[in-house]
């Protein structure tokens, strides 16, 4: 071999191995050679990060199965090398109903399912009542209130006790009291849980104190032993201990929420908000002449924003973004999520939309004022829970079915039934439990 073959030999390996470290860099930060038809592209892959509740499913993407490796040191499993494109993934676990959708792969960025909730094929259902009567429920520490044949009972799960009213108007926060009203007499009357043999009677006492009559009640968020009360005119913080009165606004106003630590309410056109701490009173927002003069069924606020529901159920959003209210078409009800980013609402042909208070960017992308139609239940909505991670909702229909549904509106939407043939459906965040009446007695489920 001649010195010009053996340089050019030498040169040879040099450049092949230059080239093959280059592609080793190249190949170790996402880069894959991709046939085209107008030759070969580098496109730089991606990865999809599949967290699931329960644990050890099966994971299925594009025709390969890939095993849960989530445990104590990862929540979930990230499936990497994955070119930029849509892909089907399917998540299944025997006895459970599977989950599917459609995930976009970007290039370098790794695509998110967000935490999926598997839903068992059969949900054991276990009573707490079992009278064939009740035709109405409420629930708040695992203690129940139960109208059975017309009659009120207090249920701490022991002993049912008959009580006052026909109605439960409200219940505190912390569970140790409750108010009930007669619908005949529109008398409210004030319960401890610890002896229920004994009621107050709210209205004489209100009534002399603040001069005006009760027209609707709840509990301060803070103290139970304050109450939050919309006279005739006016809105009052009673304290009930030293029955006293304060008047947080001497005008008529026509509806209000609590949201802790502040109180909004609808007086001479304005949107006011109460604050329970400084004990401020701030100017929010100005209606229209057009709003002002309607009335209003339903206020509701999350975080900076407020929603309201005039009684022509058209539903408008007040926020920083949009002083003057923003119009969102019709509305039945709406409720807000516990994360303080979303609104869910329904209209009276049984679309459920979500309404985006601000940017949110978590398994999908949505910008502050988006709204998504998640389903159309052909029954109507009759109620609404939002799950405790702001990603699902507990749907009670009008035709008593209640269904679990993300709000995911990546294709396909999943959405499943718990339970038909149910009602008075009540989800309750501090136990994970889903309560219901089915043949006239109570149950609950831990479906989650």
């Amino acid at each position: 071999m001649t010195l010009r073959t053996r340089r050019v030999v030498f040169y040879a390996f040099i450049f092949i191995f230059i080239a093959a470290g280059i592609g080793v860099v190249f190949y170790s930060q996402g880069w894959r050679p991709v046939w085209q038809n107008n030759g070969i592209a580098f496109q730089k892959v991606g990865g999809i990060f599949v967290e699931t509740n329960p644990k050890n499913v099966q994971i299925k993407i594009a025709g390969k199965t890939f095993e849960d490796k989530s445990g104590l040191l990862q929540s979930g499993t990230f499936i990497t090398d994955l070119l930029p494109k849509n892909y089907k993934v399917d998540v299944e676990k025997s006895g459970y109903y599977g989950w599917q959708k459609t995930v976009s792969v970007k290039s370098g960025m790794v695509a998110e399912t967000g935490k999926i909730i598997l839903v068992p094929e059969k949900i054991s259902a276990l009573p707490i009542s079992t009278s064939t009567d009740i035709s109405a429920f409420w629930e708040n520490g695992q203690n129940f209130i139960f109208l059975n044949k017309g009659i009120l009972y207090y249920f701490d799960q022991k002993t049912a006790t008959k009580i006052k009213g026909n109605n439960l108007t409200a219940w505190s926060d912390d569970g140790s009291k409750f108010i009930t009203q007669d619908a005949k007499t529109q008398i409210y009357y004030l319960y401890n849980t610890n002896d229920v043999s004994k009621a107050a009677g709210l209205n004489f006492i209100f009534n002399n104190l603040a001069k005006t009559a009760i027209s609707e009640i709840v509990f301060h968020p803070a103290d139970s032993g304050k109450l939050i009360i919309k006279g005739k005119t006016g809105l009052y913080i009673f304290d009930t201990n030293r029955l006293s009165v304060d008047a947080i606004t001497s005008k008529s106003i026509s509806s209000f929420a609590v949201e802790n630590p502040n109180i909004f309410y609808v007086s001479a056109g304005e949107v006011r908000v109460f604050g329970l701490l400084l004990k401020n009173n701030d100017l929010k927002f100005t209606l229209s002449k057009e709003l002002a003069n309607q009335k209003i069924s339903k206020i509701v606020s999350n975080g900076d924003a407020v929603a309201i529901i005039f009684q022509n159920k058209e539903l408008y959003i007040f926020g920083q973004q949009n002083p003057a209210g923003l119009k969102i078409g019709e509305a039945e009800n709406i409720i807000a999520s516990p994360d303080n980013q979303k609104f869910a609402f329904w209209n009276a042909n049984g679309e459920l939309k979500i309404y985006y208070i601000d940017d949110y960017q978590k398994e999908i992308t949505k910008t502050a004022g988006d709204i998504s139609i998640l389903e159309t239940y052909q029954n109507g909505v009759k109620n609404a829970y939002w799950y405790k991670d702001s990603r699902y909702l507990t749907i009670e229909t009008k035709a008593n079915t209640i269904y679990f549904i993300e709000i995911d509106d990546r294709q396909p939407i999943n959405n499943y039934v718990i339970s038909d043939n149910s009602s008075n459906a009540y989800y309750d965040q501090n136990s994970n439990r889903l309560y219901f009446s089915k043949e006239g007695g109570i149950y609950f489920a831990n479906v989650f």
